[in-house]
């Protein structure tokens, strides 16, 4: 027998209650004697001793109260024969990128799978079912049902993904979905590591018996946004995550084309740098391991050499030395450049205009550049100033990424403007009276604009002390640029924009291809973009809809656009895979625990309990009448 309430238990201290009210209503009586000579020959404990005399309306009362006491405590008396009683569970499996080490059978993931199914196994015909995929995003796999075939198949359609995770905020969701579920939490040393403290009724399942794994923990190009990719180079840091030392071999190639393969030998808990210099060409880089290391995912990640600029870039300005020394800088910089004065037509396929000392009466149809301009219908010019220094500047801004714009020597000559409602400061300069803004940015209409208040001419644009104002020009010009990267390089699991204003997420590392397909004319919403690994196909590419409606282009067969994706290894931190040895002696033996055995079904006995209690309380009152008559 057990109690579902065993707190109702608590109810017996009334039992000494109801006798010290019975010994006080029994002190209280009143007698009236004639003498008290007899009394006085009494001895004290014969008194004592005759002083508690229950009689049975006592032990009516007494039965009462311990069948209230057990109705609130909840018994509950097993039932010969009974079924057992239906359980609810929830599997939580974790899908994180270290889960599909190759130290199981054949993979830590297939470890787990094999424990939920051989769990699946104990479960009843009325028990309900859950499953929770423990990954970056955790997330319902399937909802509590009764069908284990179901659930077998949910399991089953699971996989590792390149991604970190958070398992406790998997077990928190668990708990959402029915917090008296019984849990079972299968994870691998990685992710066990993470959980500071296991939530009460979970029953874990820890897999990871060896953490041999080396992993390429960085890949960076170094190349400014118009170098040449023969002065380029690129570095790669390739880490032993063991505790034991690692050999290996690193190769990288670009485009297929081999420029590097290397062996090395890593301590344990180390790291070793390599560095190539003078790059063969623009294109995708990839760098690969051949370890026989038990984690694939990290053995390889990807970068981008950017190819030469060549956008068409005129320059507006009064023919003078500064315009020559602009053009020369532009030309050095790979552009296809036209000079033209003031007021002449704009060439259709320019991508990028610049204007020195003057604002067109209307924004051509490309990104413009104004250089120290005057007042006029896009801003008014409060003041000029001689001597403006850059005292802060908006760090965040993509124009500033890689670069501080503090000049060695102030700006000669700047003009104080007035900023419209498009601008976003990104450069400061301060007079006695107030702030100004030195550069702003912003979007007007479809195209991109940037304003320059301080005069370049006046600084000696080509001059050997000015590098700094070369350095900053070329960073705005970057921006304004249309980009002449063909990939884009993102981590497993990261939300990527697409051209057309859509978002993916892909949770793979490899090499993709991503396109967004054109709407239907029945719909507002496109059907959903696909990806597949160069070579290969593939279904790991997410896409969160709506895209905005807009109409195919021609030539394209139907497709808005299409992007080339280099997805390196989502987490790091999944490379260390960790052993259940180096866990917490308690984990340590959490993969021998098993679910437990189903509880047989029970008979509450509350009900009747409370029954008997009426049925003696009604008799004592009875019996009371009667004696008192």
């Amino acid at each position: 027998m057990s109690f579902a309430n065993p707190f109702g238990l608590a109810l017996l201290a009334s039992v000494a209650v109801l006798v010290s009210l019975y010994l006080r209503q029994r002190r209280r009586r009143e007698l009236i004697v004639p003498s008290l000579l007899l009394w006085q020959e009494l001895r004290p404990s014969s008194i004592r001793s005759r002083r508690f005399q229950p009689d049975w309306l006592f032990l009516l009362q007494l039965l009462a109260l311990l069948a209230l006491t057990g109705g609130l405590a909840q018994p509950l008396w097993p039932r010969p024969g009974g079924a057992p009683l239906p359980r609810d569970w929830i599997f939580v499996l974790d899908v994180t990128a270290s889960t599909a080490a190759r130290d199981g059978a054949p993979s830590r993931f297939d470890l787990l799978a094999q424990e939920a199914s051989a769990r699946l196994d104990a479960t009843g015909g009325e028990d309900s079912i859950a499953v929770i995929a423990a990954g970056a995003r955790p997330r319902v796999v399937l909802a509590p049902t009764r069908d284990r075939s179901a659930a077998v198949a949910a399991i089953r359609g699971l996989s590792p993904a390149d991604t970190g995770g958070d398992l406790a905020q998997a077990m928190r969701l668990a708990r959402d979905l029915n917090p008296v579920a019984q849990l079972h939490v299968l994870t691998d040393a990685n992710g066990a590591a993470a959980v500071r403290q296991w939530p009460e009724r979970v029953r874990p399942f820890v897999a990871g018996e060896r953490d041999d794994n080396l992993g390429i923990a960085g890949l960076e190009v170094s190349q400014g946004r118009f170098e040449d990719p023969a002065r380029a180079s690129v570095a790669v840091q390739v880490r032993n995550h063991s505790d034991r030392e690692q050999h290996g071999w690193l190769s990288l190639d670009v485009e297929g084309e081999m420029i590097l393969r290397r062996g090395f030998t890593v301590a344990a808990r180390a790291s070793e740098s390599f560095v190539v210099r003078s790059l063969p060409r623009p294109g995708r880089l990839r760098a690969s391991l051949a370890a026989g290391d038990l984690l694939a995912a990290d053995d390889v990640a990807y970068a981008w050499i950017a190819g030469p600029t060549t956008a068409r870039v005129q320059v507006v300005a009064e023919p003078s030395a500064f315009r020559d020394d602009l053009l020369r800088l532009l030309q050095r910089l790979g552009l296809d450049v036209a000079a033209a004065d003031p007021g002449a037509a704009i060439a259709a396929t320019t991508e990028l205009v610049l204007y020195e000392r003057e604002v067109p009466a209307a924004l051509p149809a490309a990104n413009v550049l104004l250089l120290y301009p005057e007042a006029s219908h896009l801003f008014r010019v409060a003041a000029e100033v001689e001597s403006a220094e850059v005292l802060d500047w908006n760090q965040h801004h993509p124009i500033f990424t890689g670069i501080e714009p503090v000049p060695a020597l102030p700006f000669t000559r700047a003009r104080i403007i007035d900023p419209p409602e498009w601008a976003d400061e990104v450069l400061w300069s301060r007079t006695t009276e107030r702030q100004f803004p030195l550069a702003f940015t912003g979007q007007v209409g479809a195209h991109r604009v940037a304003v320059l208040a301080f005069d370049l001419r006046a600084e000696g644009l080509l001059a050997n002390d000015r590098v700094d104002r070369v350095i900053l020009l070329t960073a705005f010009l970057a921006w304004l640029l249309p980009p002449t990267q063909e990939a884009v390089v993102a981590r497993a699991g990261e939300v990527i924009s697409l051209e057309d204003g859509g978002v993916a997420r892909i949770e793979h590392a490899g090499e993709h291809r991503v396109s967004s397909a054109a709407p239907s004319a029945h719909s507002e919403i496109p059907r959903a973009c696909g990806a597949a690994p160069f070579g290969k196909g593939g279904e790991d590419l997410e896409c969160v809809p709506p895209f905005p409606k807009k109409a195919a282009p021609e030539g394209r067969g139907g497709f808005l656009s299409e992007r080339r994706l280099l997805v390196n290894f989502g987490d790091p931190a999944e490379s260390d895979l960790g052993t259940v040895a180096e866990l917490d002696p308690r984990l340590a033996q959490l993969p021998q625990e098993s679910p437990e055995p189903p509880a047989a079904a029970q008979q509450p006995l509350q009900l009747w309990l409370y029954a008997a209690a009426l049925v003696i309380l009604c008799g004592e009152w009875l019996a009371a009448r009667k004696s008192a008559a």
